[in-house]
């Protein structure tokens, strides 16, 4: 929810909050199609050594995306500090 607005999960995921503060992030094509390609049904087939490393790469890139997120002065205002209440 933003200013009394519901939002869809695109709206408030990970890639909209980079977007918003303007910080570096996968392109949101490239990260539809690692999902799906995660999401896949493989239980007759194991992923190729290229997908693997495809795959590997996807979530490490939203871990990086997280830690620039948290790590962003402007972000600062949003999170609680371990000693403050929420």
């Amino acid at each position: 929810m933003l200013n009394g607005k519901l939002m869809s999960r695109k709206e408030c995921g990970l890639l909209a909050a980079l977007t918003y503060l303007k910080l570096d992030h996968i392109a949101a094509e490239e990260k539809d199609e690692m999902r799906d390609v995660v999401l896949e049904d493989r239980r007759n087939e194991s992923y190729s050594e290229q997908e693997r490393a495809d795959i590997l790469e996807y979530c490490f890139s939203d871990c990086d995306g997280v830690k620039r997120l948290l790590n962003s002065p402007r972000m600062e205002k949003y999170l609680c500090k371990p000693d403050q209440k929420a």
